[in-house]
Protein backbone atom coordinates (compact mmCIF):
# COMPACT_ATOMS: atom_id res chain seq x y z
CA UNK A 1 0.00 0.00 0.00
CA UNK A 2 1.35 3.44 -1.22
CA UNK A 3 1.75 6.24 1.79
CA UNK A 4 -1.10 8.99 1.23
CA UNK A 5 -0.50 12.83 1.46
CA UNK A 6 -3.20 15.27 3.18
CA UNK A 7 -4.99 15.28 -0.18
CA UNK A 8 -5.81 11.81 -0.09
CA UNK A 9 -4.15 10.86 -3.44
CA UNK A 10 -0.85 8.13 -3.36
CA UNK A 11 2.27 10.52 -2.96
CA UNK A 12 3.26 8.52 -6.47
CA UNK A 13 0.79 9.75 -8.18
CA UNK A 14 2.34 11.44 -11.31
CA UNK A 15 2.06 15.12 -10.66
CA UNK A 16 -0.13 15.58 -14.02
CA UNK A 17 -2.65 14.11 -12.65
CA UNK A 18 -3.01 15.48 -9.56
CA UNK A 19 -4.37 18.98 -10.88
CA UNK A 20 -6.70 17.60 -12.53
CA UNK A 21 -9.09 16.57 -9.68
CA UNK A 22 -12.12 18.87 -8.74
CA UNK A 23 -9.91 19.73 -5.56
CA UNK A 24 -6.57 20.99 -6.76
CA UNK A 25 -3.47 21.90 -4.23
CA UNK A 26 -4.18 26.10 -4.94
CA UNK A 27 -8.03 25.54 -4.36
CA UNK A 28 -6.89 24.12 -0.67
CA UNK A 29 -4.48 27.04 -0.24
CA UNK A 30 -7.29 29.38 -0.60
CA UNK A 31 -9.91 27.78 1.12
CA UNK A 32 -11.43 31.30 1.96
CA UNK A 33 -11.82 30.08 5.82
CA UNK A 34 -15.13 28.13 5.01
CA UNK A 35 -16.17 25.12 6.97
CA UNK A 36 -14.42 21.98 6.01
CA UNK A 37 -16.61 19.60 3.97
CA UNK A 38 -15.83 16.20 4.32
CA UNK A 39 -15.76 15.01 0.27
CA UNK A 40 -14.17 18.17 -1.13
CA UNK A 41 -10.83 16.63 -0.80
CA UNK A 42 -11.79 13.31 -1.83
CA UNK A 43 -13.11 13.63 -5.27
CA UNK A 44 -9.66 12.50 -6.81
CA UNK A 45 -10.86 8.83 -7.96
CA UNK A 46 -9.25 7.19 -5.19
CA UNK A 47 -11.70 4.18 -4.54
CA UNK A 48 -11.93 4.15 -0.94
CA UNK A 49 -11.61 8.06 -0.94
CA UNK A 50 -14.57 7.80 -3.07
CA UNK A 51 -17.95 9.22 -1.39
CA UNK A 52 -20.27 7.11 -3.25
CA UNK A 53 -18.77 3.79 -2.95
CA UNK A 54 -21.32 3.83 0.30
CA UNK A 55 -24.05 5.65 -0.88
CA UNK A 56 -27.40 4.07 -0.95
CA UNK A 57 -29.26 2.77 -4.01
CA UNK A 58 -30.68 4.82 -6.59
CA UNK A 59 -28.69 7.75 -5.17
CA UNK A 60 -26.44 9.42 -7.27
CA UNK A 61 -22.64 11.11 -6.97
CA UNK A 62 -23.48 15.27 -7.04
CA UNK A 63 -26.72 14.54 -4.77
CA UNK A 64 -24.83 13.39 -2.20
CA UNK A 65 -22.37 15.70 -2.45
CA UNK A 66 -25.50 18.43 -2.46
CA UNK A 67 -26.41 16.79 0.73
CA UNK A 68 -23.35 17.17 2.65
CA UNK A 69 -22.76 20.78 1.23
CA UNK A 70 -26.24 21.37 3.02
CA UNK A 71 -24.98 19.82 6.29
CA UNK A 72 -22.20 22.23 6.37
CA UNK A 73 -22.54 25.14 9.20
CA UNK A 74 -21.05 27.76 6.55
CA UNK A 75 -22.25 31.09 6.90
CA UNK A 76 -25.05 30.27 9.76
CA UNK A 77 -26.05 32.71 11.85
CA UNK A 78 -27.73 32.22 15.68
CA UNK A 79 -31.26 33.42 15.42
CA UNK A 80 -33.05 34.34 18.77
CA UNK A 81 -36.87 34.66 18.81
CA UNK A 82 -38.26 35.30 22.03
CA UNK A 83 -41.68 37.13 22.82
CA UNK A 84 -40.30 40.73 22.94
CA UNK A 85 -37.40 40.38 20.89
CA UNK A 86 -36.38 38.96 17.23
CA UNK A 87 -32.51 38.47 17.32
CA UNK A 88 -29.70 37.41 14.28
CA UNK A 89 -26.18 36.76 15.07
CA UNK A 90 -23.36 36.72 12.58
CA UNK A 91 -19.85 35.84 13.01
CA UNK A 92 -18.57 37.97 10.02
CA UNK A 93 -14.80 39.03 11.33
CA UNK A 94 -13.09 38.56 7.74
CA UNK A 95 -15.15 41.40 6.81
CA UNK A 96 -14.30 45.42 7.49
CA UNK A 97 -17.52 47.20 8.31
CA UNK A 98 -17.59 48.77 4.98
CA UNK A 99 -17.71 45.11 3.49
CA UNK A 100 -20.89 44.62 5.08
CA UNK A 101 -24.89 46.05 4.34
CA UNK A 102 -27.65 45.01 6.47
CA UNK A 103 -31.34 46.10 5.07
CA UNK A 104 -34.49 45.41 5.31
CA UNK A 105 -36.98 44.50 2.08
CA UNK A 106 -40.49 43.91 2.92
CA UNK A 107 -40.37 41.41 5.85
CA UNK A 108 -36.58 39.89 5.57
CA UNK A 109 -33.52 40.90 6.86
CA UNK A 110 -30.69 41.05 4.27
CA UNK A 111 -27.21 40.93 5.44
CA UNK A 112 -24.70 40.63 2.29
CA UNK A 113 -20.53 41.35 2.89
CA UNK A 114 -18.60 41.51 -0.22
CA UNK A 115 -14.56 41.78 -0.46
CA UNK A 116 -11.90 41.76 -2.76
CA UNK A 117 -9.54 38.68 -1.19
CA UNK A 118 -6.51 38.49 -3.84
CA UNK A 119 -5.92 39.77 -7.07
CA UNK A 120 -3.39 38.36 -9.57
CA UNK A 121 -2.48 38.42 -13.30
CA UNK A 122 -5.08 36.22 -14.07
CA UNK A 123 -8.00 37.70 -12.48
CA UNK A 124 -9.20 38.69 -8.55
CA UNK A 125 -10.64 36.36 -5.82
CA UNK A 126 -13.41 38.42 -3.88
CA UNK A 127 -15.17 36.75 -1.03
CA UNK A 128 -18.93 37.43 -0.64
CA UNK A 129 -21.90 35.71 1.14
CA UNK A 130 -26.08 36.62 1.16
CA UNK A 131 -28.21 35.84 4.07
CA UNK A 132 -31.82 36.46 4.26
CA UNK A 133 -34.18 36.17 7.49
CA UNK A 134 -37.72 36.27 7.68
CA UNK A 135 -38.83 38.77 10.53
CA UNK A 136 -42.01 37.43 12.17
CA UNK A 137 -45.25 39.27 11.89
CA UNK A 138 -45.10 41.21 15.11
CA UNK A 139 -41.48 42.66 14.64
CA UNK A 140 -41.61 46.87 14.12
CA UNK A 141 -39.32 47.35 11.19
CA UNK A 142 -38.86 50.93 12.21
CA UNK A 143 -36.79 49.25 15.28
CA UNK A 144 -34.41 46.75 13.06
CA UNK A 145 -30.97 47.71 14.67
CA UNK A 146 -27.69 45.99 14.19
CA UNK A 147 -24.27 46.82 15.87
CA UNK A 148 -20.83 45.14 15.24
CA UNK A 149 -18.43 43.88 17.92
CA UNK A 150 -14.53 44.36 17.80
CA UNK A 151 -14.44 40.73 17.58
CA UNK A 152 -16.54 40.64 14.01
CA UNK A 153 -19.64 39.76 15.47
CA UNK A 154 -22.62 41.41 13.91
CA UNK A 155 -26.10 41.44 15.94
CA UNK A 156 -29.23 42.75 14.14
CA UNK A 157 -31.77 42.90 16.98
CA UNK A 158 -35.45 44.37 16.50
CA UNK A 159 -38.42 44.50 19.12
CA UNK A 160 -41.99 42.87 18.98
CA UNK A 161 -45.04 44.60 19.03
CA UNK A 162 -46.84 43.05 22.28
CA UNK A 163 -49.24 40.61 20.98
CA UNK A 164 -53.13 40.98 22.17
CA UNK A 165 -53.98 37.47 22.34
CA UNK A 166 -56.32 38.55 25.11
CA UNK A 167 -56.86 41.84 26.44
CA UNK A 168 -58.99 43.17 29.99
CA UNK A 169 -62.32 44.63 29.43
CA UNK A 170 -63.18 47.12 32.02
CA UNK A 171 -66.42 46.96 34.10
CA UNK A 172 -68.17 49.90 34.24
CA UNK A 173 -70.54 50.32 37.35
CA UNK A 174 -74.20 51.11 36.84
CA UNK A 175 -77.20 51.84 39.52
CA UNK A 176 -79.94 51.55 37.18
CA UNK A 177 -82.24 48.16 38.03
CA UNK A 178 -80.52 45.69 35.22
CA UNK A 179 -84.39 43.40 36.02
CA UNK A 180 -86.60 46.88 35.00
CA UNK A 181 -86.98 47.23 31.12
CA UNK A 182 -88.20 50.32 29.78
CA UNK A 183 -90.72 50.38 27.31
CA UNK A 184 -90.77 53.56 24.84
CA UNK A 185 -93.79 54.46 23.11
Amino acid sequence: MEPLCFLHFPVSQPKESRGKSRSSSKTSKTNFNMAFVPFDYQQTGWPIASPWMFAPSGKDAPDMHYDELQKADVGKGAVCNTPRRYSVTLDVHEFNPSDLKVQTKGRKIVVEGKHLEAENRFGSVTKFFKRKFKLPKECELSSVESRLSPQGILCIETKKRERKDSQNVPIVRDFADPFVVEEHF
